[in-house]
């Protein structure tokens, strides 16, 4: 799951130097080489398996609830299909939530990181807990 960060190395070079070898400027700290090393202490993360109970399953109605609901968060929310075929979505993108063709009993998980990933998650896992009103 994207987590948004995105990393610039600074770097240096010294035109008169032999070979032109590059000089990078340095820190107390070691600069990281390269955006994987860089981590966000402050990235909450959580995530719940649920199933889907409804009878008619993840069809337009609930996957818009779903979205609808997922982008009053500021966190990032994925959904995967636990089931094969295993497919994951984007849980602010409505076609990507039917695309995940989740009938009834399929097993999903919701993923969410942001600072407000918990409530995220346990709100979505919510509607799908209640049948999303419908049944």
């Amino acid at each position: 799951m994207s987590r948004g960060l995105s990393c610039v190395l600074s770097q240096q070079v010294d035109p008169l130097s032999d070979g032109g070898e590059m000089n990078i400027e340095r820190a107390e700290t070691p600069v990281p080489t390269s955006c994987a090393e860089i981590t966000s202490p402050f990235m909450a993360t959580a995530s719940r398996d649920i199933f889907v109970q409804n009878s008619m399953g993840l069809h337009a109605r609930p996957a818009m609830q779903f979205v609808d609901l997922a982008n009053t968060f500021a966190s990032n929310i994925l959904v995967r299909r636990l089931t094969d075929p295993a497919i994951e979505a984007d849980g602010k993108s409505v076609m990507q939530m039917i695309i995940l063709e989740a009938g009834q009993g399929t097993a999903l998980r919701i993923e969410a990181d942001g600072d407000d990933a918990t409530r995220a998650v346990a709100e979505l896992a919510e509607l799908f807990e209640t049948k999303f009103g419908e049944d």
